[in-house]
């Protein structure tokens, strides 16, 4: 855990072998990223800075990193056995997300996020406004309750249910190529807002409830996750090289993840970087930009869904694009806002 250097260096040993490889292109940009800010944040260390008493608290938990250079050296080194002594008695990350059914943020940090009833002036809200729960405050993670009707839902599902596939990914970022992969175990299909009423009502209150265009939005991909089924650490953004997607509707600036049931065991969303974890609640939908406003990736936003244990899951994903959001949200100059 932590081993940024080392795992770096696996990236490129990976990288040499199939230099195409998206996920490996993704973890190097991810590990560079963490190394250009030469130093390494644990997991709940975030949860410090905004302290008025951590002066000296962040001293335990931020850690010196050797200079790039150094790192780039020693790519060849054996990766053998490099997790010794009590970091075989740590968890990953996500594990530990996954297992805690009761992570808490602490309490300066909670004490300063609100629950609220949301409508933005918008005529389909006014009447009945969304119920809105703030889980983190930087990067903004927003819980939203009882967002769909049971009816849409039964919907959505039985239109889905017939044409479920296993689910890909991008494995190739110069063809486009996508394949099943082991760190993505589930089936999806998407809908178009014409498929049904209850899409494009979806669609409709997405739109009037985040303030964004869904001109350039993808269609609902709606995922199944059986016994077992997860996707390990992950971002919705694409990288700069994936030109296809970003010359024509952008980047994916914010991602909305809608739950369809309730799971009687595990299948939480993980936030891996901040230490938030969301239970699935039928009905219920989170929120959260992937972009800065200035476009560069949040890799701050990094999540997973968490095994299955008992039951399965049902999620509707709709990923919003840059385009049409120019004077929605608006651009800075600042990368880190």
């Amino acid at each position: 855990q932590g081993n940024i250097e080392h795992a770096l260096a696996l990236s490129e040993e990976m990288l040499a072998i199939d230099p195409s490889n998206e996920r490996a292109l993704a973890n190097k940009d991810y590990f560079e990223y963490i190394l250009q800010n030469r130093t390494l944040i644990e997991p709940q260390a975030i949860k410090d800075f905004d302290s008025p008493n951590d002066s000296d608290s962040t001293s335990t938990t931020v850690k010196s990193l050797p200079s790039q250079n150094d790192l780039i050296n020693k790519k060849n080194y054996k990766v053998n056995n490099q997790r010794l002594g009590k970091d075989l008695e740590k968890l990953e990350p996500v594990e530990k997300l996954c297992r805690d059914t009761n992570t808490k943020l602490d309490p300066h940090r909670a004490s300063k996020l609100v629950c609220r009833y949301r409508h933005n002036n918008h005529p389909y809200l006014l009447w009945m406004p969304i119920k809105e729960e703030q889980l983190f405050d930087k990067p903004e993670i927003l819980l939203y309750h009882d967002i769909i009707r049971n009816a849409d839902i039964d919907e959505i599902k039985s239109l889905a249910t017939p044409r479920l596939q296993r689910a890909v990914v991008v494995v190739n970022s110069e063809s486009s190529k996508q394949a099943p992969v082991d760190y993505r175990i589930s089936k999806s299909t998407w809908l178009k807002d014409e498929d049904s009423p209850a899409v494009a009502r979806l669609s409709r209150l997405i739109s009037a409830t985040t303030n964004l265009s869904m001109e350039t939005a993808e269609s609902l991909q709606i995922g199944n996750y059986g016994i077992g089924g997860h996707y390990d650490v992950h971002v919705d953004f694409s990288r700069k090289s994936n030109k296809d997607t970003l010359d024509s509707d952008g980047n994916r600036i914010a991602t909305w993840l809608t739950y369809l049931n309730d799971v009687e065991q595990g299948g939480a969303t993980v936030f891996t970087e901040i230490g938030v974890r969301v239970t699935p609640e039928k009905g219920s939908a989170i929120f959260w930009y992937n972009l800065y406003t200035s476009g560069t990736g949040d890799y701050r936003t990094r999540h997973a869904g968490c095994p299955v244990m008992i039951g399965n899951k049902w999620v509707a994903n709709k990923w919003i694009h840059e385009r049409g959001q120019e004077f929605r949200r608006r651009c800075s100059l600042d990368p880190m806002i």
